[in-house]
């Protein structure tokens, strides 16, 4: 909308927006919002191999920082390509966050993955936190080994915080565009629109 009122001011007003013409952008938002799921399940991967690794030095908390951010950011880029690998995009959209009509199932199972994901992630981040603080007791008068375990207290500690946060708002934000999508032919498309859109600024 930005680069239409800057650069195509002269040009006839066109309301809908063509599939194909929306896909810089959707593989942006796809790769975005799969990309901060991802990422916090790799940084909880992170904190499991340093609770549980007898030697976790410096040299491979760096070697496995550097994979697991490789590996997040190629499956963040690839999400989008996953839900529209057989989609034509040959129809029209009034917005480029709507899903095609091909493949709005797949982005609602994707979602759907996006709510267990978190899930995952406050569930498992719990269990390792509540793991390093028990194990903090038993080694109360082995320095560096405490510290560590503190440190991994800490850190999963924030992920849990995180991760509640996230569930609460990707359970309100995928169930609201569910519901929505469920019901369209019950409302006008304008409303509708602006449920949408309301729901992206909200959660």
């Amino acid at each position: 909308m930005v680069y239409k009122g800057l650069f195509l001011t002269d040009q006839p007003c066109e309301w809908l927006i063509t599939e194909s013409d929306c896909v810089p952008y959707t593989v942006l938002l796809y790769a975005g919002i799969s990309g901060m799921f991802y990422s916090q399940t790799g940084v909880l991967i992170e904190r499991g191999i340093a609770t549980f690794a007898s030697n976790y030095t410096t040299t491979l908390s760096r070697r496995i920082g550097v994979t697991i951010s490789t590996v997040v950011v190629l499956l963040s880029f690839l999400t989008y390509r996953t839900i529209m690998w057989d989609d034509p995009l040959d129809g029209y959209v009034l917005t480029c966050f709507v899903p095609s009509a091909h493949s709005a199932h797949r982005a609602n199972w994707f979602l759907f993955i996006c709510v267990c994901l978190t899930f995952f992630n406050l569930i498992a981040s719990m269990a390792v936190m509540y793991y390093n603080k028990v194990l903090e007791y038993r080694i109360r008068y082995k320095l560096r080994e405490r510290f560590k375990k503190r440190e991994a207290i800490d850190s999963t500690h924030t992920i849990c915080i995180v991760s509640m946060s996230q569930f609460i708002l990707t359970l309100s934000y995928s169930l609201g565009l569910l519901l929505l999508r469920c019901n369209i032919n019950q409302m006008l498309i304008s409303t509708f629109l602006a449920l949408v859109v309301w729901i992206y600024v909200s959660f």
